[in-house]
């Protein structure tokens, strides 16, 4: 497994257990994502599972960590719009949600509202709609593709939350 640069900088490392690993450090934890098995491309009714790694270094403010699943398509073409003099080309963009799915992997007990030192190993899951269209691409990035995405937030109390995500391919 590869290592992740300075603080608050984020990495894709691979090994040979897990397809994709992302992680993101901060003064008093680490964050990773590992996804299971192997994902060339999303396709309908696929299992995507994997494991939020957190690595608290000091104990600091929690109210939960969730992990969230997000599929979207995005189109942009040119167009003429208008005629004779007024006539003139525009660009069209144009994206929507296929999937957004949030779940909670961790609260803390009772109220206290606090995550303590230690190694986390949260397991997550999500089911790629039956309707869903499959990963794909036309054109680069700049044209037309569906994608899907995972990310990972610790919710922190009166400061900022920290977050990794990663695309699921």
């Amino acid at each position: 497994m590869g290592t992740v640069g300075a603080a608050g900088h984020s990495a894709i490392i691979q090994d040979e257990k897990t397809q994709l690993l992302t992680a993101k450090a901060h003064s008093n934890m680490r964050i990773a994502i590992s996804l299971m098995g192997e994902t060339k491309e999303i396709v309908p009714g696929q299992i995507v599972q994997g494991v939020v790694s957190v690595n608290v270094y000091k104990k600091c403010s929690a109210r939960k960590i969730t992990v969230e699943f997000v599929g979207q398509e995005h189109a942009k073409w040119r167009e003429s719009r208008g005629s004779g003099k007024s006539k003139r080309r525009v660009t069209v963009r144009r994206h929507c949600d296929i999937q957004r799915e949030s779940i909670i992997v961790w609260r803390p007990p009772g109220s206290s509202n606090k995550i303590e030192v230690g190694n986390y190993e949260l397991k997550f899951q999500f089911r790629v709609l039956p309707s869903a269209p499959p990963t794909m691409c036309i054109g680069g990035t700049q044209r037309c593709w569906t994608a899907y995405n995972i990310k990972a937030n610790v919710d922190k109390p009166w400061w900022f939350d920290m977050s990794v995500g990663c695309p699921v391919v």
